[in-house]
């Protein structure tokens, strides 16, 4: 399904099945084709069930004990050198609509230069569902950049964190993640 360019405001849809951004709220089941990152419970997706046109790329993390932790989505890279203001201006576009959804982002840098860092982000915005919504900007390259928003859901996202920051460190050093 395609909200169109209201994917995280999309709520409702379908009884509620896509009430959350992108579609996915906690409590939602592990999708079925998400691949499982290690033997500990985390699961990594690149599908979601809504898409927005602004963003090319989609990266959930599940853990299969507490559910979604967390949604990513990337835009196309944008040349900033050739298009020195494409990259700001969907920038501006994408933080009206979380705006609109979430209220005033609690920090927005203010740059003027489109080869700058650009970032906002919500916290603790009154949603007991969503932890962190994050929408910075980052370089690919010298003259390229990319939008990425990030959606931190709340409640058992630390004990989803904590486990899955066990799970990476026991991949990398088993003593010291306690297993």
């Amino acid at each position: 399904m395609d909200c169109g360019d209201t994917a995280m405001t999309c709520r409702g849809v379908d009884s509620g099945r896509f009430g959350g951004p992108f579609g996915i709220s906690p409590g939602d089941p592990l999708p079925e084709g998400a691949e499982p990152v290690n033997k500990y419970g985390h699961h990594f997706s690149t599908d979601v069930p809504l898409r927005h046109p602004a963003f090319v790329h989609y990266y959930a993390s599940w853990h299969e004990d507490f559910g979604i932790c967390g949604i990513g989505a990337l835009s196309r890279v944008v040349d900033i050198e050739r298009n020195k203001t494409e990259l700001r201006n969907l920038f501006n576009e994408i933080n009206s609509q979380i705006a609109s959804q979430y209220g005033k982002p609690q920090w927005k840098t203010p740059k003027t230069n489109p080869q700058e860092h650009l970032s906002s982000g919500w916290s603790k915005h009154g949603n007991p569902e969503i932890e962190k919504i994050m929408l910075p900007t980052r370089a690919t390259h010298r003259n390229a950049a990319v939008l990425r928003l990030s959606v931190q859901f709340g409640g058992p996202v630390v004990d989803c964190d904590v486990a899955i920051r066990k799970s990476l460190m026991a991949k990398i050093e088993p003593r010291k993640a306690g297993l």
